[in-house]
């Protein structure tokens, strides 16, 4: 039975009304969206306790009979509260990160796919049309090549499609990585960058289709990965912020084992916790992530974390490096979904703080 707590509800923000106001009952169609065996907690739908996975025939329901999508907040919504379920997630993930144009066609999507599968077939043309007589004279591509192929090798051999170092899922991780340092020149290939696209093509099960939606998800987080880590440290420095708002006490700690610079959540934001959780978890994650309103959603999840261990580190009277091994050690033993919740609950609050 699905029921929300009285504490969660004020946690929230969500089922409180001014003194002596009713609170109107949901409409038939409102009440349709809920399963049978969950309950109304003040008359209020609860969009964590009532959303489960949207499924490929709610997600067929979405669009016309053109295929045009007829509102991408609402799948932005149920992505954000229940996820996507796995069926739905090779479509669903192109909307997320943004691969089509919002009032897209069946057709014009189909006719999309065709112009940016020889879109990527020409850049990918562009590496593997080099001799090893050029390859000598450079070094640039040389040390590319060798950074990808050493990192591809190390990522995600517990899953099936990468299990094999000579099998087509490696080689195409590879080929999609090569290929985008050829798209962007500037940025190249960094560390960490394997780990976004693995699960990219794990969903699209295609070379070209996987490679697309990491073009966009780097359009995201591109910053993380610049040489000169402005964009990490600003990001850093963000959560320093948060933390002064929401957990005084816990920056107060951290300021006296000279740890409040969060560098031990360097990792967590540069790849989008992808190596804290199991893939499903982090599918999960991401969906939350591409679809929320709130560009900060990742540091307070960050926070989110921090705060549900805070009493151990101080306890213990961790200093840096016992923090950075206890952070890292929480790998697979966070509570994806829970945490997530904690996290959209400071989001929703800091709505009404003055966060400057």
């Amino acid at each position: 039975m699905c029921l929300l707590a009285p504490s969660e509800a004020v946690r929230s923000g969500r089922g409180r009304l001014p003194v002596g106001q009713a609170r109107k009952a949901p409409h038939a169609d409102q009440r349709a969206q809920v399963e049978d065996d969950c309950v109304w907690v003040e008359r209020e739908l609860i969009p964590w306790q009532t959303s489960c996975a949207l499924d490929e025939s709610e997600f067929r329901s979405m669009f016309d009979t053109a295929g045009v999508l007829k509102d991408l907040a609402t799948l932005r919504t149920r992505a954000y509260y229940g996820g996507l379920a796995a069926g739905v997630r090779r479509e669903g993930w192109k909307w997320l990160l943004g691969c089509y144009p919002a009032k897209s066609t069946r057709k014009d999507r189909e006719a999309l796919l065709v112009a940016k599968r020889q879109e990527y077939l020409a850049y990918k043309r562009q590496w593997q049309s080099i001799t090893p007589e050029q390859q000598a004279r450079f070094a640039k591509f040389r040390d590319r090549r060798s950074r990808i192929e050493k990192d591809v090798v190390r990522t995600d051999r517990g899953i099936e499609m990468f299990a094999d170092a000579a099998g087509p899922g490696l080689e195409r991780l590879h080929a999609i990585l090569l290929t985008y340092s050829f798209y962007n020149f500037d940025l190249s290939y960094c560390q960490g960058m394997s780990d976004l696209a693995a699960p990219l093509l794990l969903v699209m099960e295609d070379e070209v289709e996987a490679f697309w939606c990491f073009q966009q998800l780097m359009q995201r987080v591109e910053a993380n990965f610049h040489k000169d880590q402005n964009g990490m440290h600003r990001q850093l420095e963000l959560l320093q912020v948060l933390s002064a708002h929401f957990d005084p006490e816990l920056l107060a700690y951290l300021e006296t084992k000279d740890c409040s610079n969060f560098y031990f959540c360097f990792r967590w934001l540069l790849i989008l916790y992808k190596r804290e959780f199991a893939p499903q978890e982090t599918m999960r994650l991401w969906e939350a992530l591409w679809s929320s309103q709130d560009k900060l959603l990742h540091l307070f999840y960050a926070l989110a974390i921090l705060r549900q261990h805070k009493h151990k580190m101080m306890q213990e009277e961790m200093e840096f490096d016992e923090v950075l091994k206890f952070v890292n050690g929480l790998a697979l033993h966070i509570d994806c979904l829970q945490t997530l919740k904690d996290a959209d609950n400071m989001s929703q609050m800091a709505r009404h703080y003055d966060m400057s």
